[in-house]
């Protein structure tokens, strides 16, 4: 896993957190882990100014993205993929 250099801009998706030897982490499924970790809800952050995140649950984001329609794709995009 590549970290994000310091001052990097990054998104911190709803998908926070996966065990990385169930089933379905073996798999390459981690959407579907057994024990997630999810932004906001079993993992400190969401709405925060600042909060820690593990590097691979980041995406670099282009410094020129709204933030407010990019926001959505981080948590609800989970949904689709998950179904």
């Amino acid at each position: 896993v590549m970290e994000p250099r310091p001052g990097t801009r990054v998104g911190v998706p709803w998908l926070g957190h996966t065990c990385g030897h169930c089933a379905y982490c073996e798999a390459g499924r981690e959407n579907l882990c057994d024990t997630p970790g999810f932004t906001g809800c079993t993992r400190d952050g969401g709405f925060a100014s600042h909060l820690l995140a593990e590097a691979a649950f980041t995406v670099p984001l282009d410094a020129n993205l709204d933030p407010v329609a990019t926001a959505p794709l981080l948590c609800a995009g989970l949904i689709g993929w998950r179904g």
